[in-house]
């Protein structure tokens, strides 16, 4: 699934991910291993302005389940030049 926005989500599929989300908040907490549903997956984050919080939390997240991140900004893209974000 390529996911570039929210508006891509049906209503049902952002209550499922909210769901998920508490589930796996409420493992956290237990001291319980959360999961590695992720695991051998890559999210690409693309910034075009400094996020700190934004990019601990998702790197973090996607660790935790097992997950690889690449975090990328303006100045590291060609999207400036003609190259696509797709």
């Amino acid at each position: 699934m390529q996911l570039l926005s929210i508006f891509d989500l049906t209503p049902r599929e952002i209550e499922k991910i909210i769901q998920q989300a508490h589930t796996l908040k409420g493992a956290r907490r237990a001291g319980s291993r959360v999961s590695t549903d992720l695991a051998g997956k890559t999210l690409a984050l693309i910034f075009e302005k400094p996020s700190t919080r934004t990019r601990i939390s998702f790197e973090l997240a996607m660790r935790e389940l097992g997950g690889f991140v690449l975090s990328l900004n303006r100045q590291e893209l060609q999207l400036g030049r003609g190259e696509r974000l797709r």
